[in-house]
């Protein structure tokens, strides 16, 4: 999203290497030339050429478990250093790779390495600034390093602080050698973790909510604490996410609603990267996009993220709302979570010629809005694109598109996904309003509000990476 890239994420768990799987022992780059597999190890020059092949940005996991600092150095010596004997040796030119992570799930105790070495943040973090500094040191060009943050939604890690005090303890040790903190956007305690679907559907409030109150604000003040100048940001990443049930091979509706979700959560806040997991996990059985290994048998997750990547514009604008049908959930911490009936993220273009929407409808009732547009007096076309479930259970969601004559009275069915895109014959340069009305056994007016004027852009970066992460099997070509 922004530039119409692509991101490649090379490694996962397997990186590192984790102890509940015998075979996840870490992968070590320099054993793996020649390898074709199997699963999960085999050349790096398999997935370098994957995402040379789709035109895609890179972003790589390092051995933090298992690895080293020298080999981290290594790594990207012959990843971006123009004079890397071993890359040279094989024809190749520079794969000049901009994003790194330090390890995968570090913080979590089933992570190869954890106890020895990321048994708590500061251990970790004292260790990773040697990582950075042999990283730095190979590398031809400037290169991002994120360092994790916490295992899952909730920012914790066995034996860590969590949270604010975690990010605090991280920036005060890497100061500027670390440009952005990772998180991986799993349903997570308190919320329920055991594939209910408000709980599930609660996720991306209660993270909206924790990055907004206090991972962000801990970020800021730790970077004032350290008089670590504005010109070096710190962003957040996403680097995995699905549901639970996902995990079952229930890939419908619900897990659908919540990647489109988790996508409104990463533009709204500015974050760097959301990367669904998995495209392709080791067998096309166990993919995302995929049912049964057919790539021509699609999920309604693989839909909503086509269906995102071809309709949304160039800049996030701010959005906010006001009045939206509700509904509670009480975590496990006994702390409530009000979760609004519609998520929503507004964008435009640099010419401000019109408005694009995407509104997720979490609910299992219809819900209808009119929307306006305040310095237009009339809109060339709109339309709505809508990928409809109705019910969380559904296994597959219809798509359906049509011309809007009007802008009053919009249905978005009961749990959907839905692109609405204005065309105005006229640059915009004041402020768009929806304004909403909720039918369910009482009818609730609703207001929802976007700045597109001038100035209005809420990025600090201009590229969020929307994705999937791709992990093939024995080099498999998939189309």
């Amino acid at each position: 999203f922004g530039q119409k890239r692509k991101m490649n994420r090379i490694g996962h768990g397997i990186t590192d290497g984790r102890t509940d799987y015998s075979y996840m022992t870490g992968y070590h780059y320099r054993d793996e030339w020649g390898q074709n597999g199997p699963y999960p190890y085999d050349d790096i020059r398999n997935a370098l050429n994957e995402a040379h092949t789709m035109d895609a940005e890179v972003i790589m996991v390092v051995n933090f478990g298992t690895g080293s600092p020298e080999e981290a150095g290594a790594l990207v010596s012959y990843l971006n250093n123009v004079h890397d004997a071993t890359r040279i040796n094989q024809n190749l030119p520079p794969f000049n790779v901009n994003y790194f992570e330090l390890g995968n799930e570090i913080s979590w105790s089933t992570e190869r390495g954890h106890d020895q070495y990321a048994s708590t943040e500061i251990v970790y973090a004292t260790r990773a600034k040697l990582f950075a500094a042999a990283m730095r040191a190979n590398s031809s060009i400037p290169i991002q390093i994120g360092l994790v943050g916490g295992t899952n939604s909730n920012w914790y890690g066995n034996g860590w602080s969590g949270q604010a005090t975690t990010v605090t303890n991280i920036i005060n040790i890497m100061k500027t050698d670390v440009d952005f903190i990772i998180y991986h956007g799993y349903p997570s305690w308190p919320l329920s973790t055991d594939a209910s679907p408000l709980p599930i559907m609660a996720q991306n409030t209660w993270n909206r909510n924790l990055l907004s109150r206090t991972i962000f604000p801990a970020i800021e003040a730790a970077m004032k604490g350290n008089n670590i100048s504005s010109s070096h940001t710190i962003k957040v990443a996403n680097t995995e996410y699905f549901t639970s049930l996902y995990q079952a091979g229930q890939r419908g509706t619900l897990e659908a609603l919540y990647t489109a979700d988790t996508m409104v959560t990463a533009l709204n806040l500015d974050i760097f990267v959301a990367n669904n997991f998995c495209f392709d996990h080791g067998d096309l059985a166990d993919s995302l996009f995929f049912i049964n290994n057919d790539p021509n048998n699609t999920t309604p997750i693989y839909a909503t993220h086509k269906l995102v990547a071809e309709s949304l514009r160039d800049l996030v604008v701010s959005i906010n709302s006001s009045g939206l049908s509700t509904s509670s959930v009480k975590d496990q911490a006994g702390v409530t979570t009000v979760v609004e009936s519609l998520s929503y993220v507004a964008t435009i273009d640099a010419n401000h010629a019109g408005v694009t929407l995407l509104i997720v409808n979490k609910f299992e009732q219809d819900q209808t809005a009119s929307v306006s547009v305040l310095g237009s007096s009339s809109f060339l076309r709109a339309s709505q694109n809508v990928l409809v479930g109705k019910q969380w259970s559904n296994t597959n969601m219809i798509q359906t598109s049509q011309p809007l004559s009007t802008l009053s009275n919009i249905v978005f069915p009961a749990a959907s996904i839905s692109i609405i895109d204005i065309v105005y014959q006229n640059q915009l340069t004041t402020t768009a309003r929806a304004t909403t009305t909720t039918t369910t056994t009482t009818t609730t007016s609703t207001g929802i509000t976007t700045t597109t004027s001038s100035g209005s852009t809420t990025g600090k970066h201009d590229v969020t990476y929307l994705g999937c992460y791709l992990e093939t099997d024995n080099n498999r070509s998939i189309n």
